[in-house]
This record gives structure tokens, sequence and C-alpha cells, in this order.
């Protein structure tokens, strides 16, 4: 069920995305985006803690830690629509 898991949170983080990409062109809130994001995964109901978050020209890097395969650290990443 893990992949489930991740191809909706990958949905849920570009649609965030969308939503505060206004916010990253007029200010610096990268930290604050961190803290949107982790707030809305736990909405999903997922055991999953937001490790890293790196913003880069178009693509953006998530590194998560899923609670129930603690000895497994998965790196996502995905193009920015």
């Amino acid at each position: 069920m893990l992949h489930s898991e991740l191809t909706v949170l990958d949905y849920e983080i570009k649609m965030l995305h969308e939503e505060v990409t206004v916010l990253n062109n007029e200010h610096s809130m990268d930290h604050y985006d961190i803290t949107i994001l982790h707030y809305d995964i736990t909405l999903l109901h997922y055991d999953i803690i937001v490790l890293d978050y790196e913003v880069t020209r178009d693509t953006y890097f998530i590194t998560i830690l899923p609670l129930c395969h603690c000895n497994a650290l998965l790196s996502h990443h995905t193009t920015l629509l």
C-alpha cells in the first residue's frame, strides 16, 4: 500500500505548491511552506514525517520518512507543472 500512499501524497504536494507559488514569487517563504506541507500531509492521515525540503528553479524535492517503514528513507521528486 506504500506506493498508493506516495501517489496520493505527490498529488497533494503538487496542488499545494500551486496555491503557494505567489508567496514564493514575492517573498522568501520556504520555511513557511515546509510548515504548510507538513500540515496538509498530516490531514491525509498518513504517518509521514517531512525530513527535508528543497526548491530549485523548476523542481522541488521532498524527503519523507513513513513511520511504518522506519528502516528506509524515501526520496521523491516532482517536476512542477
